[in-house]
């Protein structure tokens, strides 16, 4: 693989404040205080701020002249007063000189430090053209507090952004209030242009590659045609279009912020370097275009190296570890933010997209070794030698009547399968083949992956979503005891032992996660329900793509985290609000996860309803219908399938508020609706368009209260609900 340079981040040392008198820089057309001529069109990103510790942050721009080509000089300048009054020497300057590189996109990066803790710094990067000096729009930043200081902290989480047909109005909401930082879980950009899985578009909110031979072709040279990342310039030219709306731009003026990805920076539910579009009909490892996913998103996020100041790419370590962006913040004396990489290392989900629907993924021996429920198993067969192999036989001389290759009828195969298969194959037979007795005592029984859900030959039904719980977890613990825990080994050896080291030696009062999918199960009891078809009378998993998809490594994590005092998770990812208060088996330890819902994208009711619809067996058999009313499954009292849920809206948009102190963490959910993200403007205004909801923990204590008013509610994992 051609080596290849990442884009280095500047230092630049704050020194004393100087008078604007004293800036010789300020000649030729640019001056005292605004003088300096409008540079939008030289910096169509705005600026940006992000990763504040104490004493430093990062300063981000971007810098383009049509008229001119090759790097581009610019400089920095930094004040104590939104007026530049009090610039504040770098490098023991007035401004610190940098260079745009045409290898990085014109984009540039400074860390700043000797900066003040907990203090507003302004900024601007000037760029000189024609005699006359052209300033970008001028960004506040704030650093940390310093480690031990009593303060209130700030700030607010946010995720799922697409903008293809949606408007940010969250962030002009979000501009409004009192913020020292807002951190970003993920989902920055999308990766497709238009996938009628998930997208709509509008004019002006479309995003359209200029390098379409570059990029992934889906649905070629039909009307649903639409492209998917993968050069370079494919994901550069997506942080250039998103980051040109306004409001998102007002947003990163005011507030630095604290980011990490998801996988629609690389591709939708990608694990490591491996993309997920073909379900498993191709081999999806895309290393190139991994690395181009993540040069673009280094170039145009304020986001600052691990490794630090002298960190050099290079593209002879292996993947995952030729980059890392996992890392922790401490702001005063009682917020310690730990931000995680839930992407780069993953392992492959635990049911395969491709997996054989007919085989048998639990066996009766191991259903009867590890206690898993015995009820639920059907028969099946070994199909190679049962009755001489005559079923193996049949179904691979009728394959072309199935969907299904002649060489996967080997092996344990359900009986329910083959005579599903029978029931197509024999429809064209002038001599039926005779189904098996499925009441014949001594078939053996077990649990196949058609019934996990995995009914489709390719297909993430059963597999990444809309899983039967006991059935995937009785195969997802057979599979973690096998691979000595790999299968489920989401973070990595390296980072999850940070991890844990880093929250269990943190002495801040509050230990944050900033968790990009969400930690909490939830589960779908329709068992008793009589009207439903047999299909879907079971208990399901929404999602095995996030940490329902690994639960022997979740419920490991939550035993080490439900010991540390004053834990809570911040997640994003699902497109919906949820409270979860996570208890340990006894009920006597746990911690709080506020999940927050997406800024724009389609909400977790639409991304549900598409999968029914796009599913012809899900679709046939009404799981629209179930699709749509999921919400008060999750939250049945009958059931009482997800005690721990306390709160759900799982179709509005929005982003979270905290306030943290040493008393208390106050959580505000500020939700919006779908149909209003869609609207490119806001009758009389944006501010009546949200409703608040407001949680609160108090230090030293693991319940979960809603605040009312002036009174609050507890959440009551025994009854259910809040008291």
């Amino acid at each position: 693989m051609k080596r290849r340079e990442f884009l280095g981040v500047t230092l630049g040392v704050a020194g004393s404040v100087i008078g604007t008198s004293a800036c010789s820089s300020d000649e030729e057309g640019g001056g005292e205080g605004g003088s300096f001529a409008d540079g939008s069109a030289y910096f169509p990103q705005s600026v940006c701020s992000g990763d504040p510790k104490s004493d430093s942050v990062i300063l981000w721009t971007r810098l383009i002249d049509s008229d001119a080509s090759g790097d581009l000089s610019l400089e920095l300048h930094v004040a104590k007063d939104e007026n530049f009054k009090e610039r504040v020497s770098i490098n023991g300057e007035s401004s610190l000189a940098l260079t745009a590189e045409a290898a990085f996109d014109g984009c540039v990066k400074v860390r700043v430090t000797g900066l003040e803790p907990g203090a507003f710094y302004w900024y601007r990067f000037v760029y000189r053209a024609g005699g006359k000096a052209y300033a970008s729009r001028t960004g506040r930043t704030k650093t940390a507090a310093a480690p031990g200081t009593d303060v209130a902290v700030r700030f607010a989480v946010a995720s799922c952004q697409d903008f293809n047909g949606k408007y940010y109005h969250v962030y002009k909401h979000m501009a409004d209030q009192d913020l020292d930082f807002f951190v970003h879980l993920g989902d920055y950009i999308y990766e497709t242009t238009a996938d009628p899985g998930f997208q709509t578009t509008a004019p002006g909110r479309a995003i359209t590659f200029r390098d379409t031979d570059g990029a992934i072709a889906f649905n070629a040279g039909t009307d649903k045609e639409y492209y998917a990342a993968q050069s370079l310039d494919n994901y550069r030219e997506l942080y250039q279009t998103y980051r040109t709306d306004a409001d998102l731009q007002r947003a990163h003026e005011l507030f630095p912020m604290v980011a990490v990805w998801d996988d629609h920076e690389f591709s939708d539910d990608c694990w490591g370097n491996t993309a997920t579009y073909t379900d498993g009909r191709e081999d999806e490892n895309e290393p190139t275009r991994r690395q181009n996913a993540d040069q673009a998103w280094f170039e145009y996020m304020p986001v600052d190296y691990m490794a630090g100041p002298d960190f050099k790419y290079d593209s002879g370590v292996a993947f995952p570890d030729d980059i890392t962006i996992y890392r922790d913040f401490v702001f005063g004396q009682h917020v310690h933010l730990v931000m995680t990489d839930l992407r780069r290392y993953r392992p492959d989900h635990v049911v395969a997209e491709d997996a054989f629907p007919g085989a048998v993924a639990v066996t009766q021996q191991e259903i009867q070794n590890n206690g898993f429920p015995a009820e639920l198993a059907r028969p099946y067969i070994d199909i190679d030698t049962f009755q001489a192999g005559m079923y193996a036989m049949a179904l691979a001389d009728n394959a072309d009547k199935t969907e299904f290759d002649a060489a996967q009828f080997t092996g344990l195969v359900s009986v329910d399968f083959i005579n599903g298969l029978l029931d197509t194959i024999n429809e064209s037979l002038s001599t039926p083949i005779d189904k098996i007795d499925d009441t014949d005592v001594t078939l053996e029984r077990g649990y196949a992956f058609h019934m996990l859900m995995k009914t489709d030959r390719y297909g993430q039904v059963g597999a990444r979503y809309l899983v039967n719980k006991p059935m995937y977890d009785a195969y997802a613990k057979l599979r973690f005891d096998a691979t000595s825990k790999a299968s489920e080994d989401i973070m990595g050896p390296t980072q999850e032992k940070w991890f844990l080291d880093t929250l269990k030696g943190s002495a801040n009062t509050w230990k944050i996660w900033g968790n990009e999918y969400t930690f909490m199960p939830r589960t779908v009891d329709l068992s008793a329900v009589d009207s439903l078809p047999s299909l879907f009378r079971q208990k399901f998993s929404l999602s095995a793509e996030d940490w329902d998809g690994v639960p022997n490594k979740r419920q490991e994590l939550l035993s080490s985290l439900a010991a540390i005092e004053n834990m809570v998770a911040v997640t994003g990812d699902i497109h919906a609000f949820f409270t979860g208060a996570l208890r340990t088996v006894d009920g006597a330890k746990g911690f709080t996860e506020f999940v927050c819902g997406g800024i724009s994208s389609g909400t977790y009711k639409t991304l549900l309803v598409n999968t029914a619809r796009n599913s012809p067996a899900l679709a046939e058999a009404g799981a629209i219908a179930l699709a749509i009313g999921v919400g008060d499954f999750l939250t049945d009292p009958d059931t009482k399938a997800n005690p721990h849920l306390a709160y759900q809206a799982f179709d509005k948009n929005g982003y979270a508020t905290f306030v943290v102190d040493g008393d208390k963490l106050e959580a505000t959910y500020h939700a919006i609706t779908e149909d209003d993200v869609a609207k490119a403007e806001l009758a009389e205004g944006y501010a009546g368009h949200f409703s608040d909801t407001v949680f609160r923990v108090n230090a030293g204590s693991i319940d979960l209260l809603l605040v009312e008013g002036d009174g609050t509610k507890r959440w009551d994992h025994a009854s259910n609900s809040w008291v």
